[in-house]
Parts: C-alpha cells; sequence; structure tokens
C-alpha cells in the first residue's frame, strides 16, 4: 500500500495568464510569475515581423514593460533551454511532517524534493538522488527521501515555476549550480544542462 500524504491548496505554484494575441495566424502567450517573470510562448512563428508584432500586441494588453522573444525561436522554430535531468515536487507543510513523522530527512520547509533522478542523467552524475519509498499525495505519486533542491544559479527554488524561471537564459550544456540538501547535509553541485525538450519538458 502506498502511504497518503494530504496536499495543501497552494503545494505548487501556477503561472498566472497574462494574455493572449494572434497575429497572422500566430497564436502568442504570455504568463507571468511571482517573481515578475515574464514567460512568452508561440505555437509558431513564421518570420520576424510576426514575431514583433505578437510582442507589441502583448505589450499593449498586458502592459508590461519587459518581454523576451528569443532569435533562436524566429531562426530554428524552437528556443533551447537546460534543463536538469531531475521530477522534482515542491515541498507542502503536510509533505515536511510526514517526512519528520517517518524519519526521512526534512532540514528545510521549503524547496524542491528530487523525487527521481534520472539515472547517468546530468542530476545523478554529480550526485543529486532521488526517493526511495514511494507515496500518494491526492492523485499524485511520487518519492520521498530523495535531496532538496533550494537554489539554482542564485534563484530560490521552492516551486517548479522559480525553477523554471532559474534555468530561462540556459542552453543545454551550460553548467549550474545547484544548491541542495543530501540528508541533513547543505551541498553544492556544478550540474552540466541537458535540452529541456529532449526531456520532453515544454519550453
Amino acid at each position: 500500500m502506498i502511504p497518503i500524504v494530504a496536499a495543501a491548496k497552494k503545494a505548487i505554484e501556477p503561472l498566472i495568464f497574462a494574455g493572449i494575441a494572434v497575429v497572422n495566424g500566430v497564436k502568442f502567450v504570455v504568463f507571468k510569475t511571482k517573481q515578475g517573470a515574464l514567460l512568452v510562448a508561440a505555437a509558431a512563428v513564421r518570420g520576424w515581423e510576426d514575431a514583433k508584432e505578437g510582442a507589441r500586441l502583448i505589450a499593449l494588453k498586458c502592459k508590461a514593460g519587459i518581454l523576451w522573444v528569443h532569435d533562436e525561436l524566429i531562426k530554428a522554430g524552437r528556443v533551447s533551454r537546460g534543463w536538469i535531468d531531475v521530477s522534482v515536487v515542491p515541498l507542502f507543510s503536510d509533505l515536511v511532517d510526514y517526512m519528520k513523522q517517518n524519519g526521512i530527512p526534512a532540514p528545510v520547509d521549503a524547496g524542491l524534493l528530487v523525487s527521481q533522478s534520472k539515472k547517468s542523467g546530468n542530476a545523478d552524475r554529480a550526485g543529486i538522488r532521488g526517493g526511495t519509498s514511494q507515496v500518494r499525495s491526492r492523485s499524485t505519486v511520487f518519492y520521498v527521501g530523495g535531496d532538496i533542491i533550494v537554489s539554482v544559479n542564485g534563484v530560490k527554488t521552492d516551486s517548479v515555476a522559480q525553477l523554471y524561471v532559474a534555468l530561462e537564459n540556459t542552453k543545454p550544456g551550460d553548467e549550474a549550480e545547484v544548491v541542495y540538501y543530501h540528508g541533513s547535509k547543505k551541498m553544492t553541485a556544478k550540474v552540466q544542462l541537458s535540452d529541456r525538450a529532449k526531456a520532453g519538458i515544454a519550453n
């Protein structure tokens, strides 16, 4: 039987929908995070003029001062961003309580619990380990007992959204500094990033 962990209502920080624009059949969608970052996604971009017009309309609709339209998206149809080969679960109070009650190290109340670290992946090679005991929270099954990531490249990672922000301007092959807890010991690792898209993670 898989143990069940109660989940707080806001265990995972959502991205905030901020606006949408369709220019010549090209859909641009914009999301904000609580840190103020603005993430722009496009289903497809057929040319630079489409991108500029889409950015202009989004800026008007969202009244946003900053947004990123990557040259790489224009040229290649996709943006290659770096990724850490782990599946993670943001810590929440009931999960921390469960870990402490069952003798599983929980030295912090906020961070990303590593449920799984891809075998021979970049995190695994850097010494970051996943969990060993399976639990269930609502409809989500994950593993506890793994390391807890608290920052990446100097950005606190209390949520998955913050992990995206920390890796926003990275590319595959870049090196990221990951601060994490292994048991009760705080450690730092250098992780050579993989390709987020190839890992099956949406850009």
